[in-house]
């Protein structure tokens, strides 16, 4: 399974690119065809995916027509990579509410619950948008519970509008995840409940349930979403193999082990088509693939990677590097262990190899020990040069996934 995440689109006046774009005159367009310029990274890198998911700020001010051409770009991509339709998964953000609609709701003197769902018209009367929301075993992103469950046969993704209770007097669009609503969600994944398939789940919002060191301005971010705790809770109880957010449009990719044990992991995916010089000068656009490979015989988590890109200005797409984007170009992610434990592992493992060779590949390794493939590769990075004096070795880095370790001697 390969699933390709995009988020913070923002179609628009706000776009980095014409075919993104509604106004090119005043506009921050400066690129002339982010869909070609994506089209051939596909071909030339050889990208396959199955699934699509797009965290939120899918427009910039969710205007009936910026949908439309959001859906023509989103149709776009779908083809490039040849995407069942029926496996396009979205949550609304808070760009995607029409403040102008709200607030004339809110002026007829409505009620609560018919605010929050004029505010959602334009999204809610598209085709492309309302088909996808068709294909849910349950649908209510525009009133409570505010939330969308899929259900395949071997994928579950729950989408929670976590904008549904922004509103356009607000000052800062922080989000928030209802407590009621997350109870309400709860019994409805209990019917889903089938003991004897273990199907990969993926909890998809738009506000980040975490705060990130922000590298590009000094002011305190406020929009973490309210109620996050709660909301990482559910993740956690519920057994979701990955949370998917958007709204940072600063990337992340992370882990989180509950107190009820079970690991979740997290991708923030940072904004695919939006103009970032005004507020994020010198952060890129991106896009991922989540590849979910199997689940772990032992704990039942599931093992994968995820795989950046990156897009500047000055040479297009490219792979995305920790150093420059703080996400490398590939995460793996599976493998629980601490780093005493896998300290021991290791150093039993490059002891024994020591007196066969003269070196040890990171292949040989993996035949050695095949769940180290899904170790994170931070903390085994950590490990290799913590032990590199006790065993004498030198670490030399490889062309492919990994490195050689080099003997040198007492």
């Amino acid at each position: 399974m390969k699933v390709l995440v995009i988020s913070d689109l923002h179609v628009g006046t706000t776009a980095r690119a014409k075919d993104f774009c509604t106004e090119i005159i005043g506009s921050s367009a400066i690129t002339e065809s982010f869909i070609d310029d994506f089209r051939e990274l596909i071909s030339s890198e050889k990208i396959s995916a199955t699934h699509l998911l797009i965290a939120g700020d899918i427009t910039n001010r969710a205007e009936s027509y910026e949908f439309e051409i959001a859906a023509n770009r989103i149709n776009d991509i779908v083809g490039i990579l040849n995407i069942d339709p029926k496996n396009i998964f979205f949550v609304p953000g808070n760009h995607d509410s029409n403040w102008k609609h709200e607030k004339e709701a809110k002026e007829r003197s409505g009620s609560k619950d018919k605010i929050i769902f004029e505010k959602y018209n334009n999204i809610r009367n598209n085709d492309f948008f309302s088909g996808i929301l068709n294909q849910t075993k349950f649908s209510s992103y525009y009133e409570d519970p505010y939330s969308a469950i899929w259900e395949h046969d071997d994928l579950i993704v729950v989408g929670i509008n976590s904008s549904a209770l922004d509103c356009f007097d607000k000052d800062v669009k922080f989000g928030e995840v209802d407590l009621k609503c997350l109870a309400s969600l709860q019994v409805k994944l209990k019917e889903l409940d089938n003991p004897t398939k273990r199907k990969f789940r993926i909890l998809l919002t738009h506000h980040h349930p975490k705060n990130y060191t922000d590298r590009t301005f000094s002011d305190p971010d406020l929009s973490q979403m309210k109620n996050a705790e709660d909301f990482m809770h559910f993740a956690s109880e519920n057994q979701f193999d990955f949370i998917v957010h958007g709204h940072k449009h600063i990337p992340r990719f992370n882990f989180q082990l509950d107190a009820d044990g079970f690991s979740v992991n997290i991708l923030s995916a940072g904004s695919f088509a939006a103009q970032l010089k005004d507020w994020h000068n010198g952060v890129a656009n991106f896009f991922h693939l989540i590849e979910h490979h199997d689940f772990c015989p032992e704990n039942n988590f599931s093992r994968g990677k995820v795989i950046s890109w990156s897009y500047f200005t000055s040479h297009k797409w490219t792979r995305s590097l920790y150093d420059r984007d703080f996400i490398s170009h590939e995460e793996h992610y599976g493998y629980m262990v601490s780093r005493n434990k896998l300290k021991n592992k290791l150093r039993q493992i490059l002891s024994k190899s020591r007196e066969c060779s003269q070196f040890v590949r990171w292949e040989d390794l993996i035949n050695l020990e095949p769940d180290l493939r899904y170790c994170n590769r931070n903390l085994l990075s950590l490990v290799v040069d913590d032990l590199s004096s006790e065993l004498k070795y030198v670490v030399m880095p490889s062309k492919n996934d990994g490195f050689v370790l080099l003997w040198v001697g007492e």
